[in-house]
């Protein structure tokens, strides 16, 4: 019997069954129990089946989550991984399947494909050219469509696969000649080009917030995917969702994470990027290495002398309240590889200086394993989802 909001294995049918609602919490802390049992029980031989057909929900924060899998397994299986979705008609799952039909999940995860959309900006028409079908999941098309049902989310999300440019990046980065001002250069060229383009494709989405809170979205949105398409390694999927006052921002990489990046500096640049966390004891950094990792990443940023917003400027947008950005309420999770740390406006917005030594030394000296893992502010999972993962939630 298949239960409700859960994502579970069946070995006989060998299949990965995900019923109710999918929010982040459940994606993280049961899909990859369920592909480790897929795995312990067949290896490699065998891949896993995703079954949405008892699905009530997804959260749009895990939409570029299953885009990011669905690469790492292909890349392990050389084959798209089978999605079994429901006969539209006949299934209770209409809702579901319909938002990541209007969201564009299905083109992306499908075969590939080349389409135009018109965008209204102030007056104004765009089109924009889409290319995009990763073929990294294989489902039966003529499932879709003819939905007949009322949606509870905004109907112009879209999710977004954006092209890995790291090779280039680092090609320049190995080059003694290269400075670390050069490479700053380089970066905010590209912020540049693509805030643009993304402000095109999320408009229809943001038009529902003011003017100074379109701003804060689409600086968040720009930054986050400027550090993947330049650091990861991979390609990254992005999505943003805007319903009544609130907004939720999805971005996910499958590539080489924190760690990489950060010794590619200490190579290039030497001892002034060494480790900045080494007053933690040699078990906790052995025991913490992914957390220290994220704070270390923080960190850098927070030392940075950049113009343009940053990784750590994006923690203190959204975890302080204040009258600057409009935000009443923040949220930030950061996933790298097996580690999740969770900051929310609520609990930190009473420190009047963020530190991520201090963040870092907080979260750590609060964290009790015995915790219910949903009322927990730091999580470690037994398997390692590659990449980096991070979403963001605003009410205005």
């Amino acid at each position: 019997m298949i239960e409700d909001n859960i994502i579970q294995y069946d070995d006989e049918a060998k299949k990965i069954y995900f019923a109710g609602n999918i929010t982040s919490f459940v994606f993280y802390n049961q899909l990859f129990k369920a592909l480790r049992e897929h795995y312990k029980q067949n290896g490699v031989a065998v891949a896993p089946i995703f079954s949405f057909i008892n699905v009530k929900r997804f959260d749009s924060l895990v939409i570029p989550n299953l885009i990011s899998l669905g690469f790492i397994l292909k890349s392990i299986h050389s084959k798209p991984t089978l999605l079994e979705i429901p006969n539209i008609l006949e299934s209770a799952s209409r809702e579901a399947i319909k938002f990541l039909d209007n969201g564009w999940f299905f083109r992306a995860v499908g075969r590939p494909n080349r389409f135009s959309e018109e965008i209204g900006i102030d007056q104004k028409r765009y089109t924009i050219i889409q290319e995009t079908g990763y073929e990294i999941y294989d489902f039966e098309p003529k499932m879709l469509g003819f939905y007949d049902v009322n949606v509870s989310y905004n109907p112009d999300h879209r999710v977004c696969v954006y092209k890995d440019e790291s090779y280039s990046y680092y090609s320049k980065f190995v080059q003694e000649s290269v400075s670390e001002e050069e490479l700053g250069i380089i970066r905010s060229e590209k912020y540049r080009d693509l805030k643009p383009i993304i402000a095109k494709r999320y408009w229809n989405v943001l038009k529902v917030l003011n003017d100074n809170n379109k701003g804060v979205v689409l600086d968040i949105l720009t930054e986050i995917i400027t550090n993947s398409v330049l650091y990861s390694g991979s390609r990254c999927s992005a999505m943003l969702q805007t319903k009544d006052n609130e907004t939720k921002i999805s971005i996910s990489d499958y590539g080489v994470g924190f760690e990489y990046s950060f010794e590619k500096r200490q190579e290039k640049f030497g001892g002034e990027y060494k480790n900045v966390f080494n007053e933690f004891s040699t078990d906790e950094q052995e025991k913490y290495k992914n957390f220290i990792y994220i704070f270390e990443t923080l960190y850098y940023s927070k030392i940075k002398s950049v113009a343009r917003d940053n990784l750590f400027t994006l923690l203190e947008i959204v975890l302080r309240k204040n009258d600057i950005f409009g935000i009443d309420e923040g949220t930030i999770r950061i996933h790298y590889n097996d580690t999740q740390v969770i900051m929310t406006s609520k609990r930190c917005s009473r420190c009047n200086k963020f530190n991520p030594k201090n963040c870092a030394k907080c979260l750590l000296s609060n964290y009790n394993p015995s915790k219910e893992a949903s009322k927990s502010n730091l999580r470690f999972y037994d398997s390692t989802f590659r990449g980096v993962h991070i979403e963001v939630e605003l009410k205005f």
